[in-house]
């Protein structure tokens, strides 16, 4: 819908600023019309420009005339049931981010309390006979995230290990052939020079 090169000024000359316009309304009701079409939904645009007597409406008056007035013929609370205010969905928007971001800290201070109540396990500082049901569930969840780790860090080292054992033996093959002498009885500069 942006235009290139349009800038938050206001256009210098009027035949401009009516082109302009022009082709913004024409795209607006274009889409409206494909909105009504594709979400069956009702749809009115009234536009009230500086300078001008009567509103540009949109699809026609009469039809605009008909539909205002039916809107305006519900009642106040139906009228609002669907009304979304700027202010109230930002409410929402941040009452949903903080609970988000609350239960994140709780999972993460569960976390790092069962890693504690972990050490002090391994060390010798608690024995399995204190802990309570809900630590109890709480390492077996660790143990089972730990053990994920491990067998993605062991998956790893053996791709790590399946490459490497593929790149060493071309280039152990190359590094012995060129560390031999010869045919005129020096030795190459290989990696195996110093061998006798």
């Amino acid at each position: 819908m942006s235009e290139k090169g349009l800038k938050n000024t206001k256009v210098c000359s009027e035949r401009k600023r009516k082109a302009k316009e022009k082709r913004k309304i024409a795209t607006l009701f274009k889409m409206a019309d494909e909105l009504s079409t594709l979400c069956e939904a009702i749809v009115t645009i009234i536009i009230f420009s500086p300078g001008e007597t009567f509103p540009i409406v949109w699809p026609d008056e009469s039809e605009a005339m008909v539909r205002v007035t039916k809107y305006l013929g519900h009642s106040e609370y139906e009228r609002s049931k669907k009304l979304v205010l700027h202010e109230t969905y930002l409410e929402k928007q941040i009452k949903n981010l903080e609970e988000e971001n609350n239960r994140k800290i709780a999972r993460k201070s569960k976390e790092k309390e069962m890693e504690i109540l972990f050490n002090q396990l391994f060390e010798g500082k608690m024995n399995t006979s204190d802990l309570d049901v809900a630590q109890t569930e709480g390492l077996l969840k660790l143990s089972a995230r730990i053990k994920a780790k491990l067998d993605e860090r062991k998956k790893q080292l053996n791709q790590q290990e399946q490459t490497s054992d593929v790149q060493c033996p071309s280039t152990f093959s190359n590094a012995t052939t060129e560390g031999h002498d010869n045919e005129a009885g020096k030795k190459n500069d290989g990696l195996f020079n110093n061998i006798d």
